[in-house]
This record gives structure tokens, C-alpha cells and sequence, in this order.
């Protein structure tokens, strides 16, 4: 079944839930969570779902960015890699030179 967009950061919800039961939270998020709630447990809970949410979030932006910044890099790598391998400095110098040439003779011939 494929989530809606509008449900599509269910999965980080249920980390985040998943970690308020067993205890393994960010201590300091609940501390601000409980005290912007004003102490009342289940509220600062529901706020530091929403904030722990919104983190994971973030880092799962930050880890999509890095994957498009490294697929780019070995793209550029590998086109590179291919110039450098099948075409040596010595072939692209003498290509220039002749299509310098071929393009003075067809502009005389006009």
C-alpha cells in the first residue's frame, strides 16, 4: 500500500513513538517539549513527537542531498575518466587543428 503525501512521514512517527516507549529519546528535546508544555506530560509527549518528527525529517533531506551531491560527483568523475582514458591531450589538439582547417577551406570555398 503507498502512503498518500499527506501520510508519507508516517514511518518517522513511528520511530519517534518507538522511541518514547522503550526510553531512548533525546532528553534534552523532552525536557524543552515538557517545559513548553508547561509540565503537562502527555502534551510536552505530543510535542516532542511533533518536533522529533520534523528532525528526522531533516536529517532524511540532509542524507538525500548528500546521495544527489555524490551521484554527481562520480557522474562528473566518470565522464572524466572516459575523456581521459580514450582521448589522449595530443588527439584533442590535432582535432582542433584539423577542424580549424576544414572549417578556413569551407568558409573560402563560400
Amino acid at each position: 500500500m503507498k502512503l498518500s503525501e499527506e501520510h508519507s512521514d508516517a514511518v518517522f512517527y513511528e520511530i519517534a513513538m518507538g522511541e518514547l516507549h522503550i526510553g531512548k529519546l533525546n532528553r534534552a528535546l523532552m525536557a524543552k517539549a515538557i517545559t513548553k508544555s508547561k509540565g503537562n506530560e502527555k502534551e510536552g509527549e505530543a510535542l516532542y513527537l511533533e518536533w522529533r518528527v520534523e528532525a528526522l525529517k531533516a536529517l532524511q533531506d540532509e542524507a538525500i542531498a548528500e546521495l544527489k551531491r555524490e551521484l554527481k560527483r562520480r557522474k562528473s568523475e566518470k565522464f572524466s575518466g572516459f575523456i581521459d582514458e580514450h582521448f589522449s591531450s595530443k588527439f584533442i589538439f590535432w582535432f582542433l587543428v584539423l577542424l580549424v582547417i576544414v572549417l578556413a577551406i569551407i568558409i573560402l570555398i563560400n
